[in-house]
């Protein structure tokens, strides 16, 4: 039965982010393609210009919905993280060996620090500033994160002149790109600039294996122009300034959008120009990358049957030592919540969304009612091709996913309106996905962490039963029955005005079963736990700041037996023995 959330916090917050979507104007009423044609590469820039003119020329007033074909009606019925055996941390990842960027890295003996476009480097030893690098930068460009690889480092910045709005379009232009800039630290007290990459669009995301750095951007376009094709397809600037050739270019019969999944390889070990360019039409928000595959994912709302559904637009792409190819392209109803939504294992592709329906009336082209369905979750297992094998649906009525953790033959999830129940469920048959377990407690988890194989670590909200915020909460849950898992231990930190940054960036967050290390922000403080069985978790050390900035972002890494937590320009030491801060380094 339908049912409008009009007192929900929640759900009024849900609504404004579709209509925010909506009036984006990235969606248009199409009819579907045929799934059983492979994507289109163009032969020339013409006929992409045509294509992008076509797409604009279909877009609906009413905020561009799409519409819902019976053509479409095919398709629409591991990941474990390494353990840390060297004597330091890395960057908390996803998928063990797939590297991910981040504002500081180390390297047992250095930390790289990323701040108000400056290149730090602290020598470990004397615990001091051997280096400061100012990097060249234009007005509008702003360094974010980067990569260590063998006395190599690749920062990452962008560079946006102007944001401007759909509806201006025809007013306004639009200069948004991505730079990769590769230095050699050899020398660490003078970092040698090797050469800066540049490619078109927003930074969604990138991941490094091995030597090789894939860049993923979105590019979206405004104002096509047939005689300056850059105007209509993505541009990388290496040895020289150019947009991608045609035959680099993917475009899916009956494209939804105007914008651009721009990804590009870069060999940290010959970083003269990009290895590898390729770009499909179609906007994307989301990124999940294994060994072998890049999947990139984005919102669609589709009209059907007198109602409007959001869908999960799949985007895979095969990458080998630097080559990138598109595969194949499906979508699945609902949406992903993040990255770990999304998993690949034994070749097959697993996701788990929240999917809810809504009704629009509009009135003079503006939405004059706003109404939605309880929301539901499905569990999806698509096979290396991206078609649908199985799927649970229907789960946890009203609520919505708020984690979601892989680990090879079983997912966890998290849904939460009220009571926080935490869902096992068994993928080891991939055709016949089985619920082992679903546990209900207060409060919800942001973030899932398998810690050993007895434990699956929690971070999120404490809520009282009717669904009120209490404070953060850090959980340890005993998967060991994978059919009656419970929630063993908990802590409560803070008060319902605290926050963890870890809420929503995993890389803020510091966990080794190996060390027995919890590390996490709350707040402007870093918490740093132990965990044992019978005690459950024991608060070693918290450690603030002082900083100006209230929401910097927060770091902890480990090498040898000490720890270094990091925000803006301060570097805190902390002896892992005694738990107390000996050094703090102010990085001017």
């Amino acid at each position: 039965m339908k049912k409008a959330f009009e007192n929900s916090s929640i759900y009024i917050l849900l609504g404004l982010a579709i209509i925010i979507t909506l009036f984006a104007g990235n969606y248009i009423k199409r009819e579907f393609i045929d799934p059983e044609k492979d994507p289109l590469q163009k032969q020339t820039y013409q006929e992409i210009y045509q294509v992008i003119k076509d797409v604009e020329s279909q877009q609906d007033t009413k905020w561009g919905r799409t519409v819902l074909t019976d053509d479409l009606a095919v398709g629409i019925e591991e990941a474990d993280i390494a353990s840390q055996e060297a004597d330091f941390s890395d960057t908390n990842i996803q998928v063990a060996g797939v590297q991910e960027a981040d504002i500081i890295k180390t390297d047992g003996q250095y930390i790289y620090t990323i701040y108000e476009n400056k290149l730090s480097i602290i020598d470990v030893a004397d615990f001091s500033v051997i280096s400061q690098t100012k990097l060249e930068t234009e007005e509008y460009q702003q360094y974010s994160e980067m990569y260590y690889y063998e006395d190599t480092l690749v920062l990452f910045s962008h560079d946006s002149q102007f944001v401007i709005l759909p509806m201006l379009e025809d007013q306004a232009s639009s200069h948004v790109t991505v730079q990769a800039t590769i230095f050699d630290v050899s020398d660490r007290k003078s970092p040698e600039k090797q050469n800066q990459l540049t490619q078109s669009g927003w930074y969604l995301s990138s991941r490094m294996i091995d030597n090789h750095v894939y860049i993923i951007s979105q590019h979206s376009v405004y104002n096509p122009d047939l005689d300056e094709p850059t105007s209509f397809v993505p541009m990388t600037e290496g040895k020289e300034r150019k947009p991608l050739a045609p035959s680099d270019i993917y475009l899916m019969p009956n494209p939804t959008n105007t914008s651009y999944i721009t990804i590009t390889s870069i060999d940290v070990n010959n970083p003269n120009d990009f290895v590898n360019t390729k770009a499909i039409l179609g906007g994307g928000s989301e990124v999940y990358a294994s060994l072998e595959n890049i999947f990139v994912t984005g919102m669609e709302m589709i009209e059907e049957d007198d109602k409007t559904n959001q869908y999960t637009n799949i985007f895979k792409f095969k990458i080998d030592n630097g080559e990138i190819d598109f595969l194949v392209n499906n979508k699945v109803l609902g949406y992903i919540l993040n990255q770990f939504s999304m998993d690949e294992y034994q070749g097959n592709f697993r996701l788990v969304t929240t999917v809810q329906e809504f009704n629009f009336s509009f009135a003079d082209e503006f939405i004059s009612t706003f109404d939605f369905t309880p929301p539901t979750n499905s569990l999806y297992v698509l096979d290396k091709d991206l078609e649908i094998i199985s799927k649970i649906e229907g789960l946890a009525e009203e609520e919505r996913v708020y984690s979601v953790r892989f680990q090879q033959e079983i997912v966890y999830f998290v849904t939460f309106f009220e009571i926080d129940p935490l869902f096992a469920v068994d993928l080891s048959d991939p055709e016949n996905p089985i619920i082992l377990s679903e546990l209900k407690i207060t409060g919800f988890s942001d973030y899932l962490h398998v810690f050993n194989e007895d434990y699956l670590f929690g971070l999120g909200k404490e809520a009282d039963l009717e669904g009120r915020i209490l404070g953060v909460k850090i959980s340890m849950f005993d998967i060991r029955d994978k059919t009656d898992i419970t929630e063993e231990h908990k802590k409560v930190i803070g008060d319902r005005y605290s926050w963890s940054e870890g809420s929503y960036n995993h890389k803020a967050i510091l966990v080794s079963a190996e060390r027995n290390l919890i590390g996490f922000p709350v707040s402007d403080d870093y918490y740093l736990y132990q965990f044992y069985e019978d005690e459950g978790f024991v608060k070693r050390k918290q450690t603030n700041f002082e900083l100006d900035s209230y929401y910097g972002q927060k770091r902890g890494l480990y090498i040898d037996e000490n720890l270094y937590v990091y925000s803006e320009d301060t570097l805190i030491k902390i002896d892992l023995e005694e738990f107390e801060e000996t050094e703090r380094l102010k990085i001017k």
